[in-house]
């Protein structure tokens, strides 16, 4: 989702620039996550099988657009926060589904 959105539904501030909003146009956060049973094989110290929501950035940032509220898979490095977000640097990514199944309600 857009970054602006997620911090909007989270109570968490305009963010960007000094907390202005400004550069946030093109930053998205991915939510819902659940990382892979390969991953959690080689480092099970992360989620105890909740879901997480990470601050996107790499080279992908423009083409995010086009997967918001889709089911992706992504691959990427930890680096640091992005505010109170984890912020994971994508070097992969793909549409696995036109909807996010965390996203429909019963």
């Amino acid at each position: 989702m857009r970054e602006a959105d997620y911090r909007k539904a989270h109570g968490k501030g305009k963010g960007g620039f000094l907390g202005t909003g400004l550069g946030e146009h093109d930053e998205y956060v991915l939510v819902h996550a659940v990382r892979s049973p390969q991953e959690l094989e080689k480092s099970p110290v992360a989620t105890s099988g909740k879901t997480m929501s990470y601050a996107l950035s790499g080279h992908f940032e423009e083409k995010f657009a086009s997967s918001v509220n889709r089911q992706v898979e992504i691959v990427g490095t930890l680096k640091g926060k992005n505010g109170s977000l984890p912020r994971l640097v994508v070097t992969d990514w793909h549409t696995v589904a036109d909807f996010c199944p965390a996203d429909v309600k019963n």
